[in-house]
């Protein structure tokens, strides 16, 4: 079975739609597939897990909040797998806390991503 790694973001945050530019640029393995939070594909992926943050699986195992960007950034490796590392030496709460305060603040709107043509195969609808 191949391994599966799976960014689940928010497709009317702006701010998720430059995280998710970013990780298509960084990687490099061609390795991390993406879905909208409202997609049908979410729905039937995430049936038992909350959609009020950012969702990173890995073959399945479900990260979310600050968990999910530290172990999506340890994925693109590099200077990103030293800053996912240094994310999760912080205690849970603090990180979470942090994380929600950004949540919070974010900006909602309408994001419009195009999406080039040689990366429309890492998005799962």
């Amino acid at each position: 079975m191949p391994k599966r790694f799976i960014l689940f973001y928010d497709d009317t945050c702006p701010m998720c739609s430059r995280w998710v530019r970013l990780v298509l640029k960084r990687d490099h393995l061609d390795q991390i597939y993406f879905s909208g939070l409202d997609s049908k594909f979410a729905e039937t992926f995430l049936l038992k897990h909350s959609k009020e943050s950012i969702i990173y699986s890995e073959n399945g195992k479900i990260f979310t909040h600050s968990s999910a960007v530290a172990r999506l950034a340890m994925r693109l490796g590099g200077l990103w797998n030293m800053i996912g590392r240094l994310i999760l030496l912080f205690p849970l709460g603090l990180r979470d806390s942090m994380y929600n305060f950004v949540a919070r603040n974010r900006k909602h709107g309408h994001s419009c991503m195009l999406i080039p043509d040689k990366y429309r195969h890492k998005f799962l609808v």
